[in-house]
């Protein structure tokens, strides 16, 4: 199975599809929690990392505190929406879904990035 792409947070979900039946709120439903290294061997490193840097987390840079991998406050599932795994993280609340990218999708250029963004995250 190919990782998967950042698609979207819960908070920019399109209305239409949160209620409908496979969409959001049945993907929160079903969902079970799973390890955070469960989670990297399935989402793409990148936009991982690059979502982890919007959040105010520096990846590969452990003198930031907290790393994402310590904050007690981020969780990782595993779920289907529409009948397609998905695996997604929550920070605060709030989704952040990475799914198999389609021809529709935007995806990962559709998130605004802070402008200090390191080398390392515009050169991978």
């Amino acid at each position: 199975m190919p990782k998967l792409n950042y698609y979207s947070n819960c908070v920019n979900w399109k209305s239409s599809d949160v209620s409908v039946e496979g969409g959001l709120s049945d993907m929160v439903s079903a969902a079970r929690e799973v390890t955070r290294k469960t989670f990297l061997r399935h989402v793409d490193r990148r936009d991982r990392e690059h979502l982890e840097y919007s959040l105010g987390y520096r990846p590969r840079d452990p003198r930031v505190k907290p790393t994402i991998s310590k904050d007690w406050d981020v969780s990782y599932c595993r779920s289907k929406l529409h009948g397609k795994t998905v695996y997604f993280m929550v920070h605060s609340a709030i989704e952040y879904v990475f799914r198999e990218r389609n021809s529709t999708d935007r995806g990962i250029s559709a998130m605004q990035f802070q402008p200090d963004e390191p080398d390392y995250l515009a050169a991978a």
